[in-house]
């Protein structure tokens, strides 16, 4: 895994755990096995950290194309949306069995 994976992987499960403002430098840093140095070598800040695990691991995997689904009806739309939502939560999985993911996550807390 390259580092910078490595540190968003790791400070995924930091933030799943704890607010923004809880996560510390200095967790981070233990966390990853890495140097503050290190660090600001991948990242300019906790914030930037922050917003793309965001965007890894939750912007980019509800984006749907609508224009895909069904107009004939209502249920086809439904049905449509409902097979992208099992196939976004089905993605989320496997990236944390990528992972080696060991902390449980209610996938209702998503």
């Amino acid at each position: 895994m390259e580092t910078r994976d490595h540190i968003i992987a790791e400070c995924l499960k930091l933030f799943l755990k704890k607010s923004f403002k809880d996560v510390t430098m200095k967790e981070i840093v233990e966390k990853t096995g890495l140097s503050k140095g290190a660090f600001y070598h991948y990242f300019q800040g906790k914030e930037q950290l922050f917003l793309e695990i965001i965007d890894r691991y939750f912007t980019r995997m509800v984006v749907y194309d609508f224009d895909r689904y069904s107009k004939l009806s209502l249920q086809g739309f439904y049905n449509d949306h409902l097979a992208d939502l099992e196939y976004t939560m089905g993605r989320f999985m496997q990236e944390r069995e990528e992972l080696h993911d060991t902390l449980a996550i209610d996938m209702n807390y998503l």
